[in-house]
């Protein structure tokens, strides 16, 4: 029996979004970034104030799902 989870990747790309301050926010964000085409996973972290996405997704096209909704990501390297 395995008691060793599988780790998860890294992510593709991090971005920080400092407007990010609740589980609602994680949500919306979340749910924003899926829709972007190439984008397999996102996780979405209010603490941290960082969306990890996976995926071949570029930074401009995962700027623009969130545009006009009042988070304004930059990319974390």
């Amino acid at each position: 029996m395995g008691l060793f989870r599988k780790s998860k990747p890294a992510p593709d790309m991090v971005l920080s979004i400092p407007q990010m301050s609740c589980g609602h926010c994680e949500q919306r964000i979340s749910h924003l970034l899926k829709q972007v085409d190439g984008v397999k996973d996102v996780t979405a972290n209010a603490s941290s104030k960082e969306a990890q996405v996976y995926g071949t997704a570029s930074f401009d096209q995962l700027a623009q799902a969130l545009e006009g909704t009042g988070y304004n990501p930059s990319r974390k390297d």
